[in-house]
């Protein structure tokens, strides 16, 4: 049992040390910067950062109903 509780500290702590990086990464940016693409055929910051964020909450979601 403790294994598992240790495991699981650990993802946690990683899901909040990811997160708080893309805050600081994303909180300064304008809506103009958001817009940015490297390319026109290719997602924008904005974009990728809401790809993120979606895959992000939809595994957790899947990680919740799976257990």
């Amino acid at each position: 049992m403790s294994e598992q509780q240790s495991t699981l500290s650990v993802f946690y702590t990683g899901w909040n040390d990811y997160q708080t990086l893309l805050i600081k990464a994303l909180a300064p940016l304008s809506p103009e910067q958001l817009a940015v693409r490297a390319s026109p055929h290719l997602r924008s910051i904005g974009d990728i950062a809401t790809h993120i964020m979606g895959a992000r909450a939809r595994w957790f979601h899947h990680l919740l109903i799976s257990a």
